[in-house]
């Protein structure tokens, strides 16, 4: 029993997200993750660092839409009230759009989801130049109005 969940785990654990490589982004982006699916620039297929960030997003999806989940099924199905049966599936049905609507809507949320998985980037990637990520925390696409003081302190560099 034991290997088999050893070897359940391992293919899971493989199988959490799917990676394609394309051009077809916005100019700004190297990769984007959206639910489970992280799309690359093809030039950047080599970027360790630049697939853990999208992994980390990957992962906030992840645990928001498993979150939501096992609050919602168990109330739409084991509820005896129909309010809390209908409450059940409204949670469950935004479950999939948690870390999209919480990045979108709440700048301390996003913050923190791209801040630390800037910090990942940085510590797996194996860059020279850190900047890059300074630089990227204060374009206006993340909303965040950092300063460059702001954005080295909070990334450690």
């Amino acid at each position: 029993m034991k290997t088999f969940l050893s070897s359940l785990f391992g293919k899971l654990s493989r199988c959490w997200y799917f990676v394609r490589y394309t051009d077809k982004l916005p100019y700004w982006q190297a990769g984007n993750a959206r639910l489970f699916m992280i799309t690359l620039r093809k030039d950047k297929a080599d970027d360790v660092g630049l697939l853990e960030h999208e992994k980390f997003h990957v992962k906030q999806w992840w645990f928001g839409f498993l979150l939501l989940s096992a609050i919602g099924w168990p109330l739409m199905y084991f509820a005896s009230e129909q309010v809390l049966m209908m409450v059940g599936a409204v949670v469950s049905g935004c479950a999939p759009a948690c870390h999209a609507l919480l990045y979108y809507f709440v700048r301390p949320y996003r913050q923190w989801s791209e801040v630390k998985a800037y910090r990942i980037q940085l510590a797996r990637g194996g860059y020279g130049d850190k900047r890059f990520a300074v630089l990227a925390l204060m374009h206006p696409k993340y909303r965040l109005n950092l300063t460059d003081i702001k954005a080295k302190r909070l990334l450690g560099v």
